[in-house]
């Protein structure tokens, strides 16, 4: 449960920075706009501001969405590779569910035991 919570977070963390980016952009293209209509029916103070914060809302916006893109490569890169451990971790477990079933088939492989495996002669006389 708290891994669940903890992507759910995250998924809520994202939400708000795109849509904090989005807004950012969308405001950015409005002042633009509006400075593009107000060109010849206002004074240049307006015009001048209206531009400047267009710029920088645009500029915040742009490395909002680098940031966004980084952090959901991250995600992404962090998903795959807990894909990758479970994968082997439960390819591991098929294997020594395999050997125990080779244990079961052939019990003279346990009846033997380590003497028989073992040297005859010291292992210095060698």
């Amino acid at each position: 449960m708290n891994g669940q919570s903890q992507g759910d977070e995250g998924i809520q963390g994202i939400g708000w920075l795109a849509g904090t980016v989005g807004a950012l952009l969308l405001i950015s293209t409005g002042l633009g706009l509006l400075a593009h209509q107000m060109l010849g029916q206002t004074d240049v103070d307006t015009l001048l501001w209206a531009l400047y914060l267009g710029f920088w809302t645009s500029i915040l916006g742009i490395v909002g969405f680098l940031v966004l893109s980084i952090r959901w490569l991250i995600d992404w890169w962090r998903v795959r590779t807990n894909r990758a451990a479970m994968k082997r971790l439960s390819s591991g477990g098929s294997k020594r569910r395999h050997f125990e079933k080779v244990e079961q088939e052939h019990p003279q492989f346990l009846q033997q035991g380590v003497a028989s495996v073992a040297p005859s002669r010291p292992f210095r006389s060698c």
